[in-house]
């Protein structure tokens, strides 16, 4: 018999899963790129440019882990960290709508916050999805 997934569980195997889904389109959409345009990237000035960039992204990865996890719960994090724009809309509007209804994150009675992320995170990644898409399209088609 399966044993039923409490919330924290469920939160946890929806966001690997969206996490490493998400991490395996920002690969592939270079590669995709460099497919549809018949491009291929200098592999020296991209290894240079990598180095000297990386570890200040994973320095501040690893900070922000610490960060923002106990602030927004794990179903915030993940949520989060899979659309972005922490600092700027998403910390100060889960803080505010958590405030308002008087839980704390790190419990499940602090759904609701997740809840009202998705919406917005979700309106987020269309309206940007839908400009780069149709950008990328046009580009395309007018060369041809």
């Amino acid at each position: 018999m399966e044993k039923e997934m409490t919330y924290m569980e469920s939160v946890h195997r929806d966001g690997k899963i969206w996490g490493l889904a998400v991490a395996a389109l920002i690969i592939l959409f270079p590669v995709a790129l460099c497919f549809i345009f018949s491009a291929v990237p200098k592999w020296d000035a991209l290894a240079e440019g990598l180095i000297a960039t990386l570890p200040m992204y994973w320095a501040v990865g690893f900070i922000e882990i610490f960060t923002y996890v106990p602030m927004l719960g794990a179903g915030g994090a993940y949520l989060s960290f899979v659309t972005g724009n922490i600092s700027n809309l998403k910390l100060p509007c889960a803080l505010n709508a958590l405030e308002n209804a008087e839980v704390k994150a790190q419990s499940e009675e602090g759904i609701a916050e997740v809840r009202w992320l998705s919406g917005e995170a979700l309106f987020e990644a269309l309206k940007l999805s839908y400009a780069t898409i149709k950008e990328v399209v046009e580009r395309y088609t007018r060369k041809r």
